[in-house]
């Protein structure tokens, strides 16, 4: 998961120089708009989410770049990962006629293995394993919209403070072409607050929503790196971001989320986690931070050995410089005189 967030990370920030024409992006200003929008959570969090985002904007980043096959086959995989995925092939050039006839191929090909493995296990094309789940049938969507947008349990604007300004900034620029950025999230939004149980479970915050809200933090990203230091405004949700990032990275978020309530959308109490402040995850992870001890690699093996603290907390030191040296070493390639110049979008 670490990996798939790892090219999730490189994948977003090519588009976000695409979208700045080439320039180059201020690495801290990468990596607080990252942490902002729940990326560095879901790397440590064993959800498909992540695979799925990579993959979406992989297909984005292939189809701007004139490459069909290669974006249908990403797109193909990303929908064999999470069926919702389908939000984000409206992004895709299927007015050239010689794009989707070279794109179609892989997506369709990932449709008819699903079908197939949904054949065999559960006797029937379109069964899934949640086909008989109450929690996805459909409900009405005005609970839905207004939880995953604002409520304390899992609110957008409270636990991925970045994708709202993202929301923010896309809405008031008056850029049309910037509109497309919320076409995932506006579909993806509508998509899943009809269903049920439109909470996606345990997680942190609107995990279903994370891939669309990644996407929708491109403009900023691109917008707040090329004003060179210019506009300082997204330093404050990024600043939030960072905050509930340490309170999340410390605490096991589905398991404390499950102490909080039952998992069952029904329950009084799981009600109470997603509407009520004093349950919400996030205000009672903070309350946590920094009491006990954190839920990190290291920490956990040494509760079987001990001995496996000290070599696994040296390994995450080691492993947090080499990505701080590398984002460096980016950093100043990209401000090469010339390299933008020379190499466009690709720079």
């Amino acid at each position: 998961n670490c990996a798939l967030s790892a090219g999730l990370f490189l994948v977003w920030t090519a588009l976000a120089r695409m979208e700045a024409g080439g320039g180059r992006l201020a690495v801290w200003k990468s990596l607080l708009t990252a942490i902002g929008c729940m990326m560095l959570v879901y790397a440590r969090l064993p959800f498909d989410v992540t695979a799925a985002a990579f993959l979406c904007l992989l297909s984005v980043l292939l189809g701007r770049k004139g490459r069909p096959i290669g974006a249908g086959m990403a797109a193909g995989l990303a929908l064999l990962v999470r069926l919702d995925s389908i939000v984000f092939l409206p992004l895709l050039p299927w007015r050239r006629r010689d794009f989707a006839l070279r794109a179609l191929p892989g997506i369709l090909l990932a449709l008819i293995l699903a079908g197939s493995i949904n054949l065999y296990r559960f006797g029937g094309v379109l069964e899934d394993g949640h086909s008989q789940d109450p929690a996805m049938g459909l409900s009405a969507p005005l609970d839905g919209i207004a939880g995953l947008l604002a409520s304390p349990g899992k609110g957008m604007i409270w636990y991925a403070p970045m994708g709202a300004a993202a929301v923010a900034l896309i809405c008031l620029s008056g850029r049309r072409d910037w509109y497309a950025y919320l076409v995932p999230l506006a579909l993806g939004l509508l998509l899943h607050s009809l269903l049920h149980d439109w909470t996606g479970g345990t997680g942190w915050g609107p995990r279903f929503l994370f891939p669309a809200i990644v996407f929708a933090c491109i403009p900023l990203l691109a917008r707040w790196a090329g004003e060179a230091g210019r506009s300082w405004w997204p330093v404050l949700p990024a600043l939030w971001g960072v905050l509930i990032c340490c309170a999340a990275v410390w605490s096991h978020v589905t398991d404390l989320e499950r102490e909080l309530g039952e998992d069952s959308f029904e329950a009084p109490s799981r009600q109470a986690v997603i509407w009520s402040p004093a349950h919400s995850p996030l205000f009672v992870s903070l309350e946590r931070l920094g009491a006990g001890e954190p839920d990190l690699l290291p920490w956990r093996a040494a509760q079987e050995r001990p001995a496996l603290l000290a070599p696994l907390l040296a390994a995450q030191v080691l492993a947090g410089v080499l990505l701080a040296s590398g984002s460096l070493v980016a950093g100043r390639i990209s401000r090469r005189p010339g390299v933008a110049e020379s190499q466009g979008v690709s720079a």
